[in-house]
C-alpha cells in the first residue's frame, strides 16, 4: 500500500498530492484547495474613481503646457527657416529675405531677376495660423538676449548673403497671448549669420 502511494506520488509530481483512500492524483496541497478570491464592486469602483481623479488632474497639467509647447515650436519653426534661407544663399550664390508683414506672417524671398520686382517669394507663413494663441510681440522685455534695447518684436527684413553672413541682423520675439511670463522666445540673428532660440525666464535669456 505504501510503496504504491509513494509510485503514484512519484508519478504525479509536484503540486500534486496523492489521495490515500484510492492512490489518484489530486491537484492542490494536501490540505485542500486554496479558495481564490475575486474583486468585489466596491474595490471596481474605488480603482475606476482613482483613475477618473489622476486623469483630471494630468489633463489639467497638460492644459497649462500647452501654451509654452507651441511659442517653443514657433520659435523652432522661424529659426528653421532662417537657417534654411542662409544655407541656400550659400549653395546657390544668391541672396535670400527673411521678411516679416502684418501681424504674424513672414515670408522667405530670393533675388530673381526674371521674377516681379526681381525677388521672388520662397515660402509664406503665418504663424499663429501654425500655431493658435502664438503673437510676435516682447510684453515687459526691455533688452534682447545681446543687452540691446527691444526697438521691435520683428525686425526689418534680413538679407542672407551668399558668404553666410547677414545684413541688418536682430531679433524676432514670440509669446503665447495669454499666460506669457516665463513663455517668451527669441529668434537671434547676428551679423555672422549665427540663428539662436532663446527663452526667456526670471528676466534673463537661455
Amino acid at each position: 500500500m505504501v510503496h504504491s502511494i509513494v509510485r503514484n506520488a512519484m508519478l504525479c509530481g509536484a503540486p500534486w498530492a496523492v489521495s490515500r483512500r484510492h492512490g489518484s492524483c489530486v491537484v492542490g496541497s494536501p490540505r485542500g484547495r486554496v479558495a481564490e478570491r475575486g474583486i468585489s464592486l466596491v474595490e471596481m469602483l474605488s480603482v475606476v474613481a482613482l483613475l477618473g481623479i489622476l486623469a483630471a488632474v494630468a489633463a489639467t497639467n497638460f492644459k497649462t503646457l500647452i501654451p509654452s509647447f507651441r511659442v517653443r515650436a514657433a520659435a523652432l519653426m522661424v529659426a528653421g527657416d532662417m537657417a534654411q534661407a542662409r544655407l541656400s544663399a550659400m549653395k546657390t550664390q544668391t541672396r535670400y529675405y527673411f521678411v516679416p508683414l502684418e501681424g504674424t506672417r513672414y515670408q522667405i524671398q530670393r533675388d530673381n531677376a526674371a521674377a516681379p520686382g526681381g525677388v521672388e517669394t520662397v515660402k509664406d507663413v503665418t504663424v499663429s495660423v501654425e500655431y493658435p494663441g502664438i503673437t510676435f510681440a516682447a510684453t515687459g522685455l526691455d533688452t534682447d538676449p545681446y543687452g540691446n534695447l527691444i526697438a521691435s518684436a520683428v525686425p526689418g527684413p534680413i538679407t542672407f548673403n551668399s558668404n553666410g553672413t547677414a545684413t541688418n541682423p536682430g531679433g524676432v520675439f514670440l509669446e503665447p497671448s495669454e499666460h506669457y511670463e516665463g513663455r517668451q522666445h527669441a529668434v537671434t540673428v547676428t551679423g555672422s549669420g549665427r540663428i539662436r532660440v532663446w527663452h526667456s525666464a526670471n528676466g534673463s535669456w537661455d
